[in-house]
């Protein structure tokens, strides 16, 4: 269904080949924005705009190859965007070791992928969205709300990016709007939940059993509806929030 306020808007979402960007680039679409998706592999972003394209008009969807967590790679794209409104940044991965004190190379790599990934586009893309009065959404994490048994270089990474992204939001309204989004457990194919239920199904259901409220894993489609409710006129007063979608999990106030 088309909605009024982002027909026409040019959104741009990081990592959104599968899984949760593949699914906000879909209902955007059919909200009548123009998407463009982005990915480092080629093949991947070949097939994931095929799919696209055979539901939803050519013309209005582009498909980039970069790596974010490259601040050269990320310039090179933004060159080929002219005009851009909205900015999901939604690269990132809860994988890394269990150590209590993890080697540093490990917190290199998951802050670059958690952190630099989406610190990079909005870097880059800021004065774009400037000029158009636009949104950045950033994509965080549950662990960086509230101490659960994830790997540690991910809990602090995602808690960086709740703290630069409250940080921003009061510098750059009301010009730019900035929100968070901090999904649970979320199931889709290929994902981390999907590969633990192919290893151990009765220990990841009993861990959503006991964990959270709703009992059940949340989906793409669940965190790409609040998004398009959160980037509409619906959202227009939400400003430097961090949604929390997670199925009662979080226990803290």
């Amino acid at each position: 269904m088309k909605i009024k306020s982002l027909i026409k808007k040019k959104v741009l979402i990081t990592g959104s080949t599968r899984g949760i960007g593949f699914k906000i680039a879909e209902k955007f679409l059919e909200a009548g924005a123009d998407v463009v998706i982005t990915g480092r592999s080629k093949v991947d972003l070949e097939s994931a705009k095929a799919r696209l394209v055979k539901v939803f008009d050519s013309s209005r969807v582009s498909a980039f190859s970069c790596d974010f967590e490259n601040l050269d790679s990320v310039r090179k794209l933004s060159a080929k965007i002219i005009e851009l409104d909205i900015l999901i940044c939604n690269v990132g991965s809860g994988a890394g070791t269990t150590e209590t004190i993890p080697k540093p190379e490990e917190f290199k790599s998951s802050f670059s992928t958690n952190f630099l990934s989406a610190y990079n586009p909005a870097h880059v893309f800021l004065d774009k969205l400037i000029l158009r009065k636009g949104q950045i959404i950033f994509i965080s994490s549950i662990v960086a709300s509230q101490l659960l048994p994830a790997p540690i270089p991910y809990t602090v990474s995602k808690s960086a990016l709740n703290a630069f992204a409250k940080a921003i939001s009061r510098e750059l309204a009301p010009t730019v709007r900035v929100n968070l989004i901090s999904p649970g457990n979320i199931l889709f194919d290929g994902g981390t939940w999907a590969k633990k239920l192919s290893f151990n199904k009765e220990q990841v259901d009993n861990y959503i059993k006991d964990n959270v409220p709703l009992n059940r894993f949340g989906t793409p489609e669940e965190i790409a509806s609040i998004i398009i409710f959160l980037t509409s006129d619906k959202g227009a007063f939400i400003c430097g929030s961090n949604l929390i979608i997670d199925g009662g999990q979080i226990s803290s106030l």
